[in-house]
């Protein structure tokens, strides 16, 4: 699991590695900590029609890494929560985000492709895409960050957007090799997919000559 880790609240995101999701998500919060008086805004990001609701461990996990960090909610920063119930309703989400004025948006898997600057690309397969700009974004969840144009290369992300990448793109050709590998007369694949949702498995799977269906 590979992480670029953002510094500031100017947007920017320097070219850092790191392997803790929580530095990648505190650290657009530690210019905040210098005058130890505002309480910084953090908005967790979901897609109800995309992914359905946030699991409550999902904000559990957060919560409490940034607790590990010395950042305690109601202490030092605030935390809200926004995920649009429909598609249609993806827009006016994001406008209520930007209303809300962040110091950082964190957004989890189909969010950051709804939410995010992405590639025109990305953007077409988006239904209702709503770009927010010119605050920070961290993701969680995202196969393949470069060519969904969120980050310029995961050594070097540039941008306002950053986060953690489970590399589909790179891991699920190998995992199916070592699935044929280890049953060479397989001749059939299933995965389980959600329908809204590009499976990096499908292509994977055609990539090694093998029927696929999806879920």
């Amino acid at each position: 699991m590979k992480i670029a880790k953002p510094l500031g609240l100017t947007g920017q995101v320097p070219a850092t590695l790191d392997n803790r999701g929580a530095d990648a998500i505190a650290a657009p919060l530690v210019a905040e900590a210098q005058p130890a008086k505002r309480v910084a805004t953090v908005v967790f990001v979901g897609d109800d029609f995309a992914m359905g609701p946030l699991a409550p461990n999902f904000r559990d996990a957060f919560l409490q890494g940034l607790r590990d960090l010395g950042w305690v909610e109601g202490t030092n920063f605030r935390l809200e929560q926004r995920s649009a119930k429909t598609r249609e309703l993806r827009p006016a989400t994001a406008a209520e985000i930007v209303k809300l004025n962040p110091d950082v948006i964190v957004a989890a898997g189909p969010a950051a492709f709804a939410y995010g600057p992405v590639a025109p690309e990305a953007a077409l397969r988006t239904q209702f895409w709503s770009p927010i700009r010119g605050i920070p974004i961290v993701f969680a969840g995202v196969s393949d960050p470069v060519a969904a144009g969120m980050v310029q290369s995961l050594a070097r992300p540039g941008g306002t957007m950053t986060g953690i990448s489970y590399l589909g793109v790179e891991l699920n050709p190998k995992r199916l090799q070592l699935l044929k590998e280890a049953l060479p007369e397989l001749t059939r694949v299933g995965s389980w997919c959600r329908p809204t949702i590009n499976c990096v498995s499908a292509w994977s799977a055609r990539s090694k000559g093998l029927p696929f269906r999806s879920v």
